[in-house]
C-alpha cells in the first residue's frame, strides 16, 4: 500500500534547459520547492546518480532544469500515476535519468526489509541473491 497523502500531489518533469527534453520523472507536495531541493543535492554532490550528473552538466553550462507539472491528484494514486508517466515517457523513446520504475517516492514510504538489502546492493555494485 502506498501512503495517501492529505495534500495535494503533483507527477512532474525535469527537462533540459537548452532543448526541453524530458530527463526526469518525480512526484512531490511542492514541485518548485522540490526542484530546489534537486538542485542543491547535486551542487553538494550528495548523490552520485544518473539525475544528479545530468543536473550538474546542466548547471555547468549555465542553465536550469525546466519543471513542468503533468497530473496531479489527492490520495494515493501518486505512485501510480508516477509509474504510469514514467512507463510513457520511457516507451516514447525519451532518455529518462530515472533509476526505478517509481513509486517509490522519497515523503515517508516504508520499504520492506527485503526492498532495503535489493537496494543496498545495487547500490554497492554486488550482486547477491536475497
Amino acid at each position: 500500500m502506498f501512503k495517501a497523502f492529505s495534500k495535494n500531489w503533483f507527477i512532474y518533469t525535469l527537462g533540459d534547459g537548452e532543448t526541453g527534453e524530458i530527463r526526469y520523472v518525480g512526484v512531490a507536495i511542492n514541485p518548485p520547492e522540490r526542484l530546489t531541493r534537486h538542485i542543491r543535492d547535486a551542487k553538494k554532490n550528495m548523490y552520485d546518480t544518473h539525475k544528479d550528473r545530468w543536473i550538474r552538466s546542466q548547471l555547468e553550462r549555465g542553465l536550469v532544469p525546466v519543471l513542468n507539472v503533468i497530473d496531479s491528484g489527492f490520495g494515493s494514486k501518486w505512485a501510480e500515476r508516477e509509474i504510469f508517466w514514467i512507463a510513457k515517457l520511457k516507451s516514447e523513446g525519451k532518455s529518462l535519468t530515472n533509476g526505478t520504475i517509481g513509486g517509490e517516492g522519497w515523503f515517508g514510504n516504508k520499504h520492506s526489509d527485503k526492498s532495503k538489502k535489493l537496494m543496498s546492493l545495487a547500490m554497492t555494485g554486488k550482486s547477491h541473491v536475497v
